[in-house]
Formats: C-alpha cells, sequence, structure tokens
C-alpha cells in the first residue's frame, strides 16, 4: 500500500514503500555530490563515488518502474533543498498535497 501519490499535470505514480526508498537515496547522493561539488577544494573521489550511487538509485528507480518526471523531480528537489534542512519526505508531501507543485517538469 502506498504512502503517497504524486502527480505531474494529469500524470499520477503510486509512491510505493520501495520507491520511496529508491527516490530518497537518489536525492540523498545528489545533494552529496552537490555539496561536494561547491566546495573549495572538492574531493574527486566523493563525487566520483556519489555519482556511480546516483547511477544505482536510478536503476533501483527503474526497476521499481518509476516515471521519470517522478526521479526528475527529486532530483530537482535534492538540487534546490539544503536536506540538511529539508527533509526528503518534504518532497513527497508537497508533490501529493499541491498537484501541480512539479508541473513544470512535464513541459
Amino acid at each position: 500500500m502506498s504512502k503517497y501519490k504524486l502527480y505531474c499535470g494529469k500524470l499520477s505514480f503510486d509512491v510505493s514503500p520501495e520507491a520511496q526508498k529508491a527516490l530518497e537515496g537518489l536525492m540523498y547522493w545528489v545533494h552529496v555530490k552537490k555539496l561536494e561539488s561547491r566546495k573549495k577544494e572538492p574531493n574527486v573521489h566523493a563525487i566520483k563515488n556519489a555519482s556511480e550511487c546516483i547511477g544505482l538509485a536510478m536503476k533501483d528507480c527503474e526497476k521499481l518502474k518509476v516515471p521519470n518526471w517522478v526521479g526528475n523531480g527529486a532530483i530537482a528537489w535534492a538540487c534546490n533543498n539544503d536536506l540538511r534542512e529539508h527533509y526528503s519526505e518534504e518532497f513527497f508531501t508537497k508533490s501529493a498535497n499541491e498537484q501541480r507543485y512539479y508541473y513544470w517538469l512535464c513541459e
């Protein structure tokens, strides 16, 4: 049973617990890569590791049949929010409660 149903215009997706974990992992690694890339002297090994983990998280999403617009929304959320200040669950609640919150991703 899914806890969230995400919307993008007329599209919708019921997020299973497994898909939620995969998307949270994707958001985490995107955030890690963003933080490391912005350092004055970034650690190239940490960036490479984060990139590899992003690829694995995307493969997990693909296996779970998570639509691309949902994955893109999760990536955008991680890029535009500091996950040290915002819980990744906010992505799901805002997307579920505001049907047009990520509409721009579908245009």
